[in-house]
């Protein structure tokens, strides 16, 4: 009579074990794939905000300068602009600093969304060439019992790696809404003065 060395198992809830465990692998690799759309979101909405930045900024000079030609000026209309006083320093400044700004955050946004959507190898149960040369003469139930193991260490390791990818999203979106409220402030301000 032949005898293995395998460890033989005997739990009576491995077959549910199992099959939570491959949908709990399923539904992990679902979540990359959805904060990697995410990443790509943030991605496309920056540099949407730059070119809009970049266009509306060609747009809004053109204007001050043709008005600048005539007597009046954005300057000196409207009711908002009773709030703000435009010295020629801030007029010239806004020329600049606006993309310049904008420039700086998109590329710390760039980079930060690097770190969310680069490349992780992640690992996936089971290892189908270790499962064959150890694993194909094992009795079935052991072997289940293995992998399952082997599902729970990959899941909690994709886990600590998913979690650093969702904290750079996090980061990256914030990125977003300051890029975004600067857009705002520098439309108003280049509006107003």
């Amino acid at each position: 009579m032949h005898r293995t060395n395998t460890p033989k198992y005997n739990f009576p809830s491995l077959d549910l074990l199992f099959e939570l465990g491959k949908q709990r692998m399923s539904d992990q690799m679902d979540q990359i794939n959805a904060l990697d759309t995410k990443a790509n979101f943030i991605i496309g909405s920056a540099t949407t905000l730059l070119s809009a930045a970049l266009v509306l900024q060609a747009v809004i000079l053109t204007i001050q300068k043709s008005s600048s030609s005539q007597t009046t000026s954005l300057a000196h209309t409207g009711a908002i602009n009773s709030f703000f006083y435009c010295s020629s320093l801030l007029k010239s400044g806004l020329q600049i600093i606006p993309i310049l700004t904008f420039f700086v955050v998109y590329l710390i946004l760039m980079v930060v969304s690097f770190f969310a959507y680069r490349l992780r190898a992640y690992q996936l149960v089971p290892d189908l060439e270790i499962a064959y040369q150890k694993y194909i003469n094992t009795n079935p139930i052991d072997t289940k019992a293995i992998v399952f193991r082997a599902m729970v260490e990959v899941y909690k390791n994709n886990k600590s790696t998913i979690q650093r990818k969702v904290f750079w999203l996090s980061t990256a979106f914030i990125f977003l809404g300051i890029e975004a409220a600067i857009l705002v402030l520098v439309l108003l301000v280049q509006t107003t003065c």
